[in-house]
């Protein structure tokens, strides 16, 4: 079995882009940048909201912490973070002297062709901390 011979139409030659390809590529770039960074925002304080969370659980008497009070102190940090989170969105379940904190909601963004609404679902669980018995 012999190999075809090489001709011009089968050699490997750089071919220069023609501009319209690369302005075409540049401006689908420039696109996906531009809604990366009006997106991003939105994202950063659900994360930011999360580390608070986060950090509510820590504190040592959460678990026991009101659920009207935890509602509160969670909108209040999501309005300042200008979350639209309202108290219908928060849930919070409680079982075995622990507490579960979960929350839905979302934020509508008007791109300049398309609306989006992203969904969040931020949570967090903790648990009453029980000496250990000898």
């Amino acid at each position: 079995m012999t190999a075809a011979p090489l001709t011009e139409k089968s050699t490997l030659t750089a071919e220069k882009l023609p501009l319209w390809r690369l302005i075409a590529g540049l401006a689908v770039l420039a696109a996906m940048a531009a809604v990366l960074l009006s997106l991003a925002p939105v994202y950063l304080e659900n994360y930011r909201l999360q580390q608070y969370l986060n950090a509510m659980a820590r504190e040592p008497d959460f678990a026991a912490t009101p659920d009207d009070t935890v509602r509160g102190r969670v909108v209040a940090q999501a309005n300042a973070l200008h979350l639209p989170v309202q108290p219908g969105d928060i849930r919070i379940a409680r079982a075995d002297g622990g507490l579960q904190l979960e929350m839905r909601y979302a934020v509508a963004m008007n791109l300049a062709l398309y609306r989006v609404d992203l969904h969040f679902h931020p949570g967090v669980s903790a648990a009453v901390l029980r000496p250990r018995l000898r």
